[in-house]
């Protein structure tokens, strides 16, 4: 028995070497187009691409500040009074114990003082930030001031 595929030509062979040098026209084609609109008529314009390109000025002398002293002594008056509220929610929840709250308030009477300090080295370098001082030098009193009550006893 013999395979009649091996004794007639395939006719996708026929029809392969039509499609390659249809393709191989149409490269040409396109390189001869991309040519022209690239205005390159005689050199590629891979080679062209491959020159390196120059350093782009900034039209705009930009500088990177850093942030100001007043947006850290924003957070810090921020986490302090998130501690506070903390505080004021165990103060009224009878199952925390005074030892617990003990520790917690050390901790704020830390960030308090921090707080102070930070505001007095400020003193006099921004007068813009008036308000922002008074409210955070409130807070750390407050904060030291309850710290006072329950080292007094008054919350017992």
């Amino acid at each position: 028995m013999i395979n009649p595929i091996h004794t007639y030509p395939s006719v996708n062979q026929s029809s392969n070497s039509e499609s390659t040098a249809s393709s191989k026209k149409q490269s040409q084609m396109f390189k001869n187009i991309l040519d022209e609109v690239a205005g390159h008529s005689g050199e590629t314009v891979s080679k062209s691409l491959t020159q390196p390109l120059g350093e782009i000025s900034s039209p705009m002398n930009i500088r990177i500040q850093e942030p100001a002293k007043s947006f850290h002594i924003q957070t810090q008056t921020e986490e302090l009074l998130a501690k506070l509220e903390l505080y004021s929610s165990q103060l009224e929840n009878s199952e925390v114990s005074l030892r617990e709250m003990g520790s917690f308030l050390e901790d704020i009477y830390t960030n308090a003082q921090d707080l102070l300090q930070e505001t007095k080295n400020m003193e006099g370098e921004n007068e813009g930030e008036a308000a922002l001082m008074d409210i955070a030098c409130q807070c750390a009193i407050t904060a030291q001031s309850e710290y006072i009550k329950f080292q007094r006893g008054d919350y017992l």
